[in-house]
């Protein structure tokens, strides 16, 4: 006779199985639908670059789960924000930009930049390292994760999210976050690329004038 508390577990096991699989095919579907509404940012992008930019940072905090997710280019020594989806405290915009993010151990986006590699602090409060109370007194976000956006091998800029509560990205959302900083980065390059051949036209236009 079958043991009935064998049997039971087995079916546990197999209940178990079934809804992990059934999330990871439903968060599947989520990342290719967010795949899909990139690729037609870019295709857009000739008219508005900035569109591409946007829909990563929106595609990235949605699929995250973060309350606000940002990027941060690389200008000179400091880490300037460029664009931010979520709600943020103007104060904290304003304070930002007279205070930027140094390269350096301080913050998830300096250490991203100064490793090239993710960072995750699962609770700035409770970090030794973490020198920017400031800006976490005017935002009150707590768990923060950064990886660098790297364009041949060169460091470009830095893209992070945030938690008002405590708690730390798993690993699945962090390949995630990595992901949609590539996708960035190639955004970035187009960019920059059609700011590059627009600049080029209007001298072509200057000369001929």
């Amino acid at each position: 006779m079958a043991d009935p508390s064998e049997h039971s577990s087995r079916t546990t096991r197999v209940t178990r199985d079934s809804s992990r699989q059934h999330q990871e095919l439903k968060d599947a579907r989520h990342q290719s639908a967010a795949s899909r509404k990139i690729l037609a940012a870019l295709g857009r992008a000739v008219a508005n670059p900035g569109d591409v930019l946007d829909t990563v940072l929106e595609e990235a905090a949605r699929l995250c789960g973060a309350q606000v997710a940002q990027l941060y280019l690389l200008e000179g020594d400091v880490f300037v924000l460029s664009r931010v989806s979520g709600e943020i405290p103007e104060k904290y915009r304003k304070y930002l930009l007279d205070h930027p993010v140094v390269r350096n151990r301080s913050s998830a986006v300096g250490r991203a930049a100064e490793d090239m590699r993710t960072h995750q602090i699962p609770d700035v409060l409770n970090d030794a390292e973490y020198g920017r109370k400031d800006l976490q007194q005017r935002a009150g976000f707590r768990t923060m994760l950064a990886t660098p956006m790297i364009l041949q091998d060169e460091l470009v800029g830095v893209l992070s999210m945030w938690r008002t509560d405590v708690k730390p990205f798993d690993a699945r959302e962090r390949e995630l976050l990595e992901e949609f900083a590539v996708q960035g980065a190639i955004a970035l390059r187009q960019r920059d690329l059609m700011l590059a051949l627009d600049s080029r036209g209007k001298e072509l236009e200057s000369k001929v004038a």
